[in-house]
């Protein structure tokens, strides 16, 4: 009818109703319709590193009384969050860290179909098969220092397997003595490397 009333609730849970009155009729208030967000605590869900998702981290949801079924929460780098494989839904994480740990979905009635729990396939990378069989998890991780360079710590467990050789994507380009040369000096002091091509320009 174009009238718009609404409540609103300040920083000290005070409610400030709007001063528009209702013309729409009441409704008789049946508490069973309203939902909390559920809170879901350890170790009904499972958070684990060094994965072979994107960002290396996923959070594992199981299925009530059934853990062989889980709800499967990839970490998303840019939103910052756990977000649901399906419908996207972000998690909450409570007390991180603690003994008092919980999560929360932050949305109601989470209704995307369960998928079958299997911890091995999110370990399963092109190498290093023979360290995972022998549950030895070897790692490395990609750091940026202050100077904006990357560098990498590597895990204290050794590898068990053996190494392989290193066969690049179709876009890569390897290049090779003689076909790049390392100018030490340069007129702004910052050393440079240079390919065969752009030496020659």
């Amino acid at each position: 009818m174009g009238i718009n009333t609404y409540a609103k609730m300040d920083q000290h849970e005070s409610v400030r109703l709007h001063d528009h009155e209702h013309v729409c009729t009441k409704l008789q208030y049946s508490p069973e319709k309203y939902f909390e967000l559920q809170i879901i605590k350890k170790p009904n869900y499972e958070i684990l590193e060094n994965c072979n998702t994107k960002s290396g981290k996923i959070l594992i949801i199981f299925k009530p009384i059934d853990r062989t079924q889980c709800h499967e929460f990839p970490w998303q780098n840019y939103g910052k969050a756990f977000r649901c494989k399906e419908c996207h839904a972000s998690v909450k994480i409570s007390n991180a860290s603690k003994e008092n740990e919980y999560i929360e979905i932050l949305i109601l009635n989470h209704e995307c179909p369960f998928r079958q729990f299997d911890r091995e396939k999110y370990f399963k990378f092109k190498n290093c098969k023979k360290c995972f069989k022998q549950k030895i998890i070897v790692s490395a991780k990609l750091y940026e220092n202050s100077d904006g360079e990357n560098y990498v710590i590597l895990s204290n467990k050794e590898h068990v397997c053996e190494s392989v050789k290193y066969i690049p994507f179709n876009n890569d380009i390897i290049l090779r003595s003689p076909n790049i040369k390392v100018m030490k000096e340069t007129s702004n002091g910052v050393g440079k490397m240079l390919s065969l091509q752009e030496y020659c320009q």
